[in-house]
């Protein structure tokens, strides 16, 4: 973030320029990202919905991605619509679109039948 000077010129006439100034806002103020339900604990065959609730400070709207550590174990879309496949342990990985730095881990269980 920061403000900048964009100076142009054009190279077949060097005495025409322009300048303008920029300013680079933030990506995004996000304050906190909160994935319900978290843990998520299910069987073979069930399907749960995954909600993320996000607070901020910034301009929105402000999209999110959903990922499984292991589609073995659990499949997830990418708005959040887990399946459970089989019994184990895993992980669904909630990253924010825009800056996929920002991510938040749901622990997974699926129990046997």
């Amino acid at each position: 973030p920061g403000v900048t000077t964009v100076l142009g010129r054009l190279r077949v006439a060097p005495s025409l320029h322009a300048a303008g100034t920029v300013t680079v806002l933030p990506l995004s103020d996000i304050r906190s990202l909160m994935v319900i339900p978290n843990p998520v604990e299910a069987a073979p065959g069930d399907t749960i919905r995954l909600r993320a609730h996000l607070q901020f400070g910034g301009q929105g709207p402000h999209a999110v991605r959903f990922r499984s550590a292991d589609p073995s174990i659990a499949t997830v879309t990418d708005d959040g619509l887990l399946r459970a496949i089989a019994p184990g342990t895993t992980s669904v990985v909630v990253r924010l679109v825009a800056d996929t730095s920002f991510q938040h881990v749901v622990p997974v269980l699926v129990r046997p039948r």
